[in-house]
C-alpha cells in the first residue's frame, strides 16, 4: 500500500486528491471512484467546505447554483452564496447542527450565478479527518415546495379577504350544529358579535330549535343543500333566508346566508297588485253592463210601491231595494279597482283631508260606541287626489271600528319617517287571524259576517296609484296601519 494512505485513510491534505492513488491499489481506486460517481450522480446537491472556502461541489450543485467547480473553488466567502436577509438566520442554524443542539434541517434563499434566487432545504455535518474540519453539506432545491406554499398562502389570504368581505352572511360550523367562524357580515345580519355567535348552535337561531332540521339532515346526508330557512335575530325579529351550504374538507360545513325577507314580501306585493289588476281588469268589463239592468229594476219596484194594489207587499219591495242599493255600492267599490281609474292629484297635506273627514269619523265612533283619536304631526304636502285618500281613510277607519268591542279607540296618526309622509291608523281589537294574514288586500278576503273584502283591496289600490306602499302589523292588542308616501311625489 502506498506511504500516501495509513489505515485506509487519506492523508490531511489530499482528501480530495484522487489522483494520488496509487496505481497498484485496485481497492482504493475502486472505492475513489464510486465516490465520485455517487456524488455526481446524486439528486441532492452535495459540497465540502475546509477552512471557509469551497473544496468540493457534485454536479447538482454546481447545475442549482450556476457555478462551476471551479468558479465555487474561487469563492472566498460561501456565505456570498446566500440571500443577505437569510445569513443571520443561517449562520444561527448551521451553528446549531454542527454543533449537535439541532438536526431539523433549515431552509433559505440562496443567489444564482445569474443574480436570480432559489429555495434551498440544507443539513451540514462536521467531519474530523486526521486534525483537519470540514464541513459536509447536503443542499436540496425546493423551489416547488415553496411555490406550492406560496400559492396556498395566497389562496388562503384570498378566502380569508372573500370571507371576510363577502355581502352575504358566511358562517362555518360543526357536523353537531355548533358555529366555529362567522364573517361580518353573518354579524350585523343577525345581531350579533363573533363571540356570541362561536358560542351558539346554529339551531338557536331557527324558531322551532333542532326540530326544524330537514335541510340540516339532508346537508348531513349528502354533503351540500340549497334552501329557504326561517331566523331569529337577536333581538327577536324573524328574517327569511336562503342557505346554501357545502361540506368542507375538514368536516365542517360553510353556509352561505342571504337574507331575501324584503325579496318575498315585494313577490308578494307584486303578486297581490296582479291580482287586484286583474279584477281591476273584471270590474271595468262588466261592472257597466250589471249596473244598469239593476237600476231598470231598481225603478220599477220603485213605482210599484206607489200603486195601491201592491201595498201588501210594499216591505218586500223595501227589502229588494235596499238589497239593490247595497250590491250597487260593491260594484262602485268593486269599479275602484280598476287599474285605468282616473285620478287627478293635486299639491296638498294629508292633513286637510283627515280634518274634513273628522265629522264623519266622530259619527262612525259614537255610532259603534267607540272613541277616536287624531294625532296630526307637521307633514308638509305631498301631490294626491283628496277623493281617493277620503275613501281610503274612511276605509281604513271603519275596518278598525268593526274589528273593536264597544269602548275602544281608533287613533288617526300622521307624521315623517325616513323621509316618507306616513298616515298610521291603528285600532285596538283583537288582532288578525293568522291564517288570512297573507291574503289581506285580495279581493273578497274578509273576516266580516257581512263584509265583501272589497275595503283594503280599494286601499291597496289607492296607494298603488300614489306610488306608496302599505304596512301592517297586527297582534293580540290590535292592528295597526301604516300608508307610506313618498315625500317627493
Amino acid at each position: 500500500m502506498s506511504n500516501k494512505y495509513r489505515n485506509n485513510e487519506p492523508q490531511d491534505n489530499d482528501i480530495l486528491d484522487f489522483t494520488a492513488i496509487d496505481k497498484s491499489d485496485i481497492d482504493q481506486k475502486i472505492a475513489a471512484k464510486f465516490f465520485m460517481a455517487y456524488f455526481n450522480s446524486s439528486p441532492i446537491g452535495i459540497y465540502i467546505i475546509q477552512n471557509g472556502r469551497f473544496k468540493f461541489a457534485n454536479v447538482q450543485f454546481q447545475k442549482l447554483t450556476g457555478y462551476s467547480l471551479e468558479e465555487l473553488q474561487g469563492i472566498t466567502n460561501p456565505i456570498k452564496l446566500i440571500h443577505p436577509k437569510d445569513r443571520n438566520s443561517v449562520r444561527e442554524n448551521a451553528s446549531q447542527m454542527l454543533s449537535g443542539e439541532n438536526s431539523i434541517p433549515y431552509q433559505y434563499r440562496y443567489i444564482k450565478k445569474d443574480g436570480n434566487f432559489g429555495w434551498a432545504k440544507e443539513t451540514v455535518v462536521s467531519i474530523q479527518i486526521s486534525k483537519n474540519s470540514f464541513i459536509l453539506g447536503s443542499f436540496i432545491n425546493i423551489n416547488n415546495q415553496k411555490d406550492a406554499e406560496k400559492e396556498a398562502s395566497d389562496n388562503q389570504e384570498y378566502y380569508q379577504i372573500l370571507f371576510e368581505h363577502h355581502r352575504d352572511a358566511v358562517l362555518v360550523f360543526t357536523p353537531e350544529g355548533s358555529c366555529v367562524k362567522v364573517n361580518p357580515a353573518a354579524c350585523q345580519l343577525l345581531g350579533y358579535e363573533p363571540e356570541e355567535l362561536i358560542r351558539m348552535s346554529i339551531f338557536d337561531l331557527m324558531p322551532f330549535g333542532k326540530a326544524e332540521n330537514t335541510l340540516f339532515d339532508k346537508l348531513l346526508l349528502q354533503g351540500n343543500v340549497f334552501g329557504e330557512i326561517k331566523l331569529i335575530t337577536k333581538d327577536g325579529s324573524s328574517i327569511v333566508a336562503e342557505i346554501n351550504a357545502t361540506e368542507l374538507p375538514d368536516g365542517n360545513y360553510l353556509g352561505t346566508v342571504r337574507d331575501v325577507t324584503e325579496r318575498k314580501r315585494m313577490a308578494g306585493e307584486m303578486a297581490r297588485l296582479e291580482r287586484l289588476n286583474l279584477i281591476g281588469e273584471m270590474a271595468a268589463g262588466i261592472g257597466h253592463e250589471i249596473r244598469n239592468p239593476m237600476t231598470s229594476v231598481r225603478g220599477f219596484l220603485q213605482m210599484l210601491t206607489n200603486k195601491g194594489d201592491c201595498s201588501n207587499y210594499l216591505k218586500y219591495f223595501n227589502i229588494m231595494i235596499d238589497e239593490l242599493d247595497r250590491a250597487n255600492n260593491i260594484i262602485t267599490e268593486f269599479l275602484s279597482l280598476a287599474k285605468n281609474k282616473p285620478i287627478e292629484l293635486k299639491v296638498q297635506s294629508i292633513n286637510d283631508v283627515v280634518k274634513a273627514l273628522e265629522p264623519l269619523i266622530a259619527v262612525d265612533s259614537i255610532n259603534c260606541k267607540m272613541y277616536y283619536e287624531i294625532d296630526l304631526g307637521d307633514i308638509g304636502n305631498i301631490v294626491l287626489d283628496e277623493k281617493q285618500i277620503r275613501q281610503l281613510i274612511l276605509n281604513l277607519v271603519r275596518n278598525g271600528l268593526e274589528a273593536m268591542e264597544p269602548g275602544g279607540t281608533i287613533t288617526i296618526k300622521t307624521f315623517i319617517d325616513g323621509g316618507e309622509v306616513v298616515l298610521m291608523v291603528k285600532d285596538n281589537g283583537c288582532g288578525i287571524n293568522p291564517q288570512v294574514l297573507g291574503k289581506i288586500g285580495d279581493p273578497f278576503v274578509t273576516t266580516k259576517e257581512n263584509g265583501t273584502g272589497l275595503g283594503l283591496a280599494v286601499c291597496y289600490g289607492v296607494a298603488s296609484r300614489h306610488s306608496a306602499k302599505i304596512e301592517m302589523e297586527t297582534g293580540p292588542s290590535g292592528t295597526t296601519f301604516f300608508v307610506r308616501f313618498r315625500a317627493d311625489v
